[in-house]
């Protein structure tokens, strides 16, 4: 019987030291990050672990304060006096207990949101807590907005969120895809990834989408191609033609727009230098092939028919250039006429007379001769040239070549892009 005792007794022992064992681990939590460590030190998900005490994790409901990072701070004090700073927000998002909202802290703003939820809004009017705005966003929430009168900066939007707006100083700035929120002050500025500066009375956001107005420096930034082909810098081109050009008046800005929203690809492929710099080419080869839009026809007026059965020529018109990009023969007009709807068989000098279908020859001729895709793909300007009049790739026209590169680097500089590299097109570059 002693024995039995003396081996109950040991094994009563070994199994109290591992359960503290245990309970001394439990303490120390190392949840993975979509479990929450409960107030007992125990990794859980539901009410029981990510309820009242939760310690880290996708914590929610009705937490005791403290000084945990989920915690929300409680509203404002008397007469202005801000409560507390807002704590971060649970996995979706915690307010007070809420599934998207982060909770309303009048301190320095609501909490900051999770993976999925939306900063807290800023508390009350103007006094001492109400200095900065809505927490920030998390992974795909918005960033909070500021509080009341005098409060200052919204939260910053997270990776696809948008920045909250803002009374003071302005507002957050938009996460990778977000879009910069609007302040009384200065505009926040707008996400890397295409998102609009927010609009500020101050200065314009700077954004990675529309550039924010600004009540001082309007911000810059890429965006739609009409954002990026502003009418100063259309007209910038335009204006240098002489005035007994045939293109002044015909080549417009309105005229491209039109032209390019039948090419959605066109501007608005990769991030905003590869569109820049595509903008930049165009107008480029453009400008060297029309004279700062002086030219619509080519001069040398020759018949530019190459026998052809799918092709075929009309006897009695000329498939010389014309155009923006100077669109020439026969096998070009018929197909691009097929694809932009005029008849390029019988009536090719529709391209000199509808300034719109013009832009629209321009452009097919860029989209189906895998300019885009060179300018596009990182294989630089030179690769766009070879394309469009290669025989200036020999080494025997470095002028007509060097100029293209010219224009293209001014319109680089003007759009705040650099060039890239492979500008010339010798030897294969």
């Amino acid at each position: 019987m002693q024995f039995f005792s003396l081996l109950q007794a040991l094994l009563i022992a070994g199994a109290l030291s591992g359960l503290i064992g245990l309970l001394a681990e439990a303490q120390d939590c190392g949840c993975s990050s979509d479990l929450c460590c409960s107030q007992w030190g125990y990794c859980g998900s539901g009410n029981d672990f990510c309820g009242k005490g939760c310690k880290q994790g996708p914590c929610f409901g009705n937490n005791d304060g403290g000084d945990r990072v989920q915690d929300y701070g409680d509203g404002g004090g008397d007469d202005g006096e801000g409560g507390g700073d807002g704590g971060d927000g649970g996995g979706d998002g915690g307010g007070d207990g809420s599934g998207d909202g982060g909770g309303d802290g009048s301190g320095d703003g609501g909490g900051d949101g999770g993976d999925d939820g939306d900063g807290g809004e800023g508390g009350g009017d103007g006094g001492d807590g109400s200095g900065d705005g809505g927490g920030d966003g998390g992974d795909d929430g918005d960033g909070g907005d500021g509080g009341g009168d005098g409060s200052g900066d919204g939260g910053d939007g997270g990776d696809d969120g948008d920045g909250g707006d803002g009374n003071g100083d302005g507002n957050g700035d938009g996460g990778d895809d977000g879009d910069g929120g609007d302040g009384s002050g200065d505009g926040g500025d707008g996400g890397d990834g295409g998102g609009d500066g927010g609009d500020g009375g101050g200065d314009g956001g700077v954004g990675g989408g529309h550039g924010g107005g600004g009540g001082g420096h309007g911000g810059g930034g890429g965006g739609t191609v009409g954002d990026i082909v502003t009418p100063a810098f259309f007209d910038g081109i335009a204006s240098k033609a002489g005035v007994g050009c045939a293109g002044k008046g015909f080549y417009t800005r309105n005229a491209f727009l039109s032209a390019a929203g039948s090419f959605p690809d066109f501007g608005t492929t990769g991030n905003n230098d590869v569109k820049k710099r595509e903008i930049a080419a165009f107008f480029a080869q453009v400008t060297h092939e029309t004279g700062h839009f002086c030219y619509i026809e080519e001069i040398a007026k020759r018949k530019y028919c190459q026998a052809s059965h799918k092709y075929p020529c009309n006897p009695d018109k000329n498939y010389f250039g014309r155009g923006p990009l100077q669109l020439t023969w026969n096998y070009n007009y018929i197909p691009a006429s097929q694809a932009i709807g005029f008849d390029g068989l019988n009536s090719p000098e529709t391209v000199a007379n509808d300034n719109v279908i013009s832009f629209k020859a321009a452009l097919w001729f860029w989209d189906v001769n895998g300019v885009h895709n060179a300018i596009t793909s990182g294989q630089g300007f030179g690769a766009t040239t070879r394309i469009i009049n290669s025989h200036e790739c020999d080494g025997k026209h470095p002028n007509q070549m060097n100029a293209r590169v010219g224009y293209y680097k001014d319109y680089c500089k003007q759009l705040g892009v650099s060039p890239g590299d492979y500008l010339t097109c010798y030897l294969g570059r």
